[in-house]
């Protein structure tokens, strides 16, 4: 169980998004350094994204809150990253989707939890 400091962190990261699902995340160590954070948002190039969206003829792709926050977590301490906690705005299930699991895990990261 993730202390209520990283839940609140991914919570004000949440608010962040501008999208209509609002996810925060967060990555830390096994002590709950805070390593890195993200949220769900538009995706802009040279960024690994996870889902695409067609408006009118024009693509917009997406990048996810867990995937945000592991691209923001220093590559000299990519080491440590010990677990991921995902926020979900409006207590909603915010558990990662299968592209996001095994990005988290290909990452080695085996702690992941989420809010319900």
């Amino acid at each position: 169980m993730v202390p209520q400091f990283i839940v609140e962190v991914a919570r004000i990261e949440a608010e962040k998004s501008y999208m209509k699902y609002k996810l925060g995340a967060v990555v830390f160590d096994k002590k709950f350094n805070i390593l890195g954070v993200g949220h769900n948002r538009w995706f802009r190039q040279s960024e690994k994204m996870c889902g695409l969206k067609i408006e009118g003829n024009v693509p917009r792709l997406s990048i996810h809150a867990e995937i945000d926050a592991i691209n923001h977590v220093r590559r000299d301490k990519r080491y440590l990253m010990f677990g991921i906690y995902v926020y979900r705005k409006n207590n909603r299930l915010a558990m990662p989707c299968k592209k996001c699991q095994k990005w988290i895990q290909k990452n080695g990261i085996n702690n992941i939890e989420w809010s319900e």
